[in-house]
Parts: structure tokens; C-alpha cells; sequence
């Protein structure tokens, strides 16, 4: 009853956010290549914040850092899912479900030189995850539950 008497728990699933990188050749399959604005991207990486069972603390943080893709984007969108497997490539692998989504509006001011950086959070070791991401520039930020029973 008290949900301060367990310190951690290990995650049920693995926890992640579905992102573009870089194609690398020796990485990716030749299926998620993507060309844009002349350089090559993989689509549909699955951009693993915590793995299934794994021990997360109660009020424990991951965060990763993103660069949209164009400088004139006024909207990012982050799609967060969810696997019961431990090794998860991609978004499209078998028995990988979308849990959840983000809209960040971008501001549309970025210092001359810059890019834009998203920094997200995932808030783990309750019963929910809490997912939060934040326009750097301008500090705005959204954020959306992930109730663990769920998923």
C-alpha cells in the first residue's frame, strides 16, 4: 500500500522512441533507407531508453537529445512504444506497439549557426512513465503519462 517501500522495479517491456539516423550500411537494412534534402536516413529506428527487465529506481531519468531533421520544422512529433522484447532495431520488429505520443511546437527562433535540440525525458520506477520533452531553445515543453498495466 505504501509506494514508497519499493526503491525500484524492473521495467516489464522495453521503452523507447521512434527516431531517424544516419544510414549506416553496416547497421541498418537497405529497406529503411531514405533520402532527404541529398543525404541518406534510416527511418523507423527504434531508440531504446530502457530495456524489459530492466531494474529502473523509483523517480530514475533517462534522457536523450534529438535534432529535427529540417531547420524549418514548427512541429516535432515523438512516438513512444513499447516491446516485451529486450533487443528491439526497429519500430516495425514483431511485438513492438505504439504507447504514446508527443507534439512539441517549435519555436521559430534559432540562433543563427544552431541547431535545434529536443531534449527528452523519460521519468521511470512508478506505475506510470512520465515523458517529457522540451523545445531547448525556448524551454516549451509537453509532456504525457505511460500507465505501465497498460502496455
Amino acid at each position: 500500500m505504501d509506494p514508497y517501500i519499493v526503491n525500484s522495479r524492473c521495467s516489464a517491456m522495453t521503452y523507447g522512441v521512434g527516431v531517424l539516423h544516419r544510414f549506416d550500411p553496416n547497421r541498418h537494412t537497405e529497406e529503411k533507407r531514405v533520402t532527404k534534402d541529398g543525404l541518406d536516413w534510416c527511418t523507423d529506428v527504434f531508440d531504446v531508453f530502457v530495456t524489459a527487465n530492466q531494474s529502473v529506481l523509483r523517480g530514475e531519468s533517462v534522457v536523450r537529445r534529438y535534432t529535427p531533421v529540417r531547420r524549418d520544422q514548427t512541429a516535432t512529433t515523438i512516438n513512444i512504444y513499447g516491446s516485451v522484447n529486450e533487443n528491439v532495431d526497429y519500430i516495425t520488429d514483431p511485438e513492438v506497439n505504439l504507447c504514446g505520443t508527443l507534439t512539441l511546437t517549435l519555436s521559430d527562433v534559432v540562433p543563427h549557426g544552431q541547431r535545434r535540440e529536443i531534449r527528452t525525458e523519460m521519468l521511470f520506477g512508478d506505475t506510470e512513465i512520465r515523458v517529457r520533452a522540451t523545445d531547448v531553445t525556448d524551454g516549451h515543453a509537453v509532456e504525457a503519462s505511460i500507465d505501465f498495466i497498460k502496455y
